[in-house]
């Protein structure tokens, strides 16, 4: 006995985020090619990153797929704050929100076999880059023993946190 083939389905989410860079590229190059003017609205471009991460988050058929949406539309959010110069920050010193970013954004959903402890690790070193570079409102000569604290920290909420079920399970 044969066993059935799997039912073929149409990946939207796929079609959606191949729809969105054909939009994309045709726009981009009706711009360069100057058959179409584009004056203030060129700064926007992030949103196809945002709007392509929400679409495939809202289609994706499996929750890691739709991790992978989120991480998209986040990565937008960043690219879209540095080009309009959000709050005044730009590339060369934004970097840390995205090292902060992608350290929290593990911690609240981590990825299949993932610990999430790890991942405030990276969001502390975060934390210190952005206090210490981006903000200047540390010196690093004098304030990296707080990176030391920083990490400290977040390795002990991790061992809490997986400490956590266990004391719970303790209790009657």
């Amino acid at each position: 006995m044969t066993e059935p083939e799997p039912e073929k389905r149409i990946d939207t989410a796929v079609l959606g985020w191949g729809a969105a860079l054909i939009l994309a590229g045709v726009v981009i190059t009706l711009v360069n090619l100057d058959l179409v003017e584009v004056e203030g609205v060129a700064s926007f471009w992030p949103l196809f990153v945002v709007g392509a991460g929400l679409f495939w988050l809202g289609a994706a058929p499996t929750m890691e797929k739709r991790r992978t949406g989120l991480w998209i539309a986040l990565v937008g959010g960043w690219l879209l704050l540095n080009t309009l110069r959000v709050f005044g920050l730009f590339w060369h010193d934004s970097w840390p929100l995205m090292v902060i970013l992608v350290g929290l954004f593990n911690f609240v959903w981590p990825a299949k076999g993932e610990k999430r402890s790890g991942h405030l690790v990276t969001a502390s070193v975060g934390v210190w880059l952005l206090l210490s570079f981006t903000l200047g409102w540390l010196d690093w000569r004098t304030s990296w023993p707080l990176l030391l604290v920083f990490v400290g920290m977040s390795l002990v909420l991790g061992g809490l946190e997986r400490a956590l079920p266990v004391l719970w399970r303790g209790r009657s």
